[in-house]
């Protein structure tokens, strides 16, 4: 029974991750002078996590 615990701990690892990409992506959204390659990069990042 220890394979629902570790997609329980990968599903657990996502949310942490792309919670803490949201986070900076929400930070650097509020610059007044957006770099959007940041931007770009972090919502690859959110993506990438997404496609395992």
């Amino acid at each position: 029974m220890e394979q629902p615990d570790i997609v329980v701990q990968l599903i657990d690892t996502y949310f942490v991750d792309v919670e803490i990409i949201l986070s900076e992506l929400t930070s650097y959204s509020d610059f007044p002078n957006v770099d959007f390659s940041k931007l770009a990069l972090l919502a690859n990042k959110v993506k990438e996590k997404s496609s395992w």
